[in-house]
């Protein structure tokens, strides 16, 4: 939590920084939901609506959690990551693995859906596409002033 610290008292509420996080974690919540919802719905599971909330809320839990020591360690690449959107694939294409064990334990204990395989490979597939439309929107949204 170390870096989050860093970040908020980092400076003004306005800062560049502080926007691009904030944007980064609402759009990851936002998106993971509607795909998880998606990839549920398109496999025809049955989860109830307090397991799918748990579940989803467990998943934002261990990914904010995550985001601590991947940040820590895209921060010490120093010259190899040269652009911001760079250093945001980055961590989008970190977090990926660790990010899909963490859903697959969901799935089995929280979501107990019956084909498992299917659900994470479903998932595992949507994570970069996740990543690239965050930067084109990140990248539309700067160019239009909008960040």
């Amino acid at each position: 939590m170390g870096f989050f610290i860093e970040l908020f008292l980092s400076g003004n509420g306005n800062s560049d920084d502080m926007k691009t996080f904030g944007l980064m974690l609402i759009y990851y919540a936002v998106v993971t939901m509607l795909l998880l919802h998606l990839i549920l719905k398109r496999n025809h599971e049955q989860v109830s609506m307090i397991r799918f909330i748990s579940g989803t809320l467990l998943l934002y839990i261990m990914a904010i959690i995550l985001l601590d020591p991947v940040l820590t360690m895209i921060s010490g690449l120093g010259k190899v990551v040269q652009s911001p959107g760079a250093g945001l694939l980055a961590i989008f294409l970190v977090m990926l693995p660790i990010v899909v064990f963490f859903f697959f334990l969901i799935n089995v204990f929280v979501y107990r859906t019956r084909d498992k395989w299917k659900v994470i490979c479903l998932f595992m597939a949507a994570q970069p596409l996740v990543a690239f439309l965050f930067l084109i929107l990140l990248t539309i949204g700067s160019y239009f002033h909008f960040i």
